[in-house]
C-alpha cells in the first residue's frame, strides 16, 4: 500500500503535501484534497516515475496532466514525471493528485500549491 505525503501548510494561501512513496501502479502518492483556493503548482519525485490528475467537481478525475519541465531548454510538456525533475501547472482545480506511474515505487513526492490570483 502507498504510503500518502504528509500536508503541511495553511490550506488558504499555500499547501505542500511531502514524502508520498508509493508501491504499485496508479498508487496515490500526494493529494491535495482541497484546491479549490489554489491556483498554481509544482511537484517532483527523486525516484520512480509519477503523474497528475486532476478534478473539477472533486469527484471525476481527469489524467494524466500535461506538466511542464521547469528545469529543460525545452518547451515541449510532458505527461510522466521523471525523478529529479521539477515540474509546473496551474488552474482551477478542486482536487489535485500525484499517481505512481508503472512498478518502481515513486519515492520522496512532493506537491505544492499556492495562490497566485486574488
Amino acid at each position: 500500500m502507498a504510503t500518502l505525503g504528509t500536508i503541511n501548510g495553511d490550506g488558504i494561501s499555500r499547501v505542500m503535501v511531502v514524502g508520498g512513496l508509493g508501491v504499485n501502479n496508479n498508487d496515490i502518492v500526494c493529494v491535495i484534497s482541497d484546491a479549490s483556493q489554489l491556483d498554481t503548482f509544482t511537484c517532483m519525485i527523486t525516484a520512480g516515475a509519477a503523474d497528475i490528475s486532476v478534478s473539477l467537481d472533486g469527484v471525476n478525475f481527469s489524467g494524466p496532466l500535461s506538466l511542464q519541465d521547469l528545469a529543460a531548454a525545452s518547451t515541449t510538456p510532458v505527461l510522466v514525471m521523471a525523478a529529479n525533475r521539477i515540474y509546473g501547472f496551474a488552474g482551477p482545480f478542486a482536487v489535485v493528485r500525484m499517481l505512481q506511474v508503472d512498478g518502481t515505487p515513486a519515492a520522496d513526492c512532493a506537491l505544492f500549491g499556492k495562490r497566485t490570483a486574488h
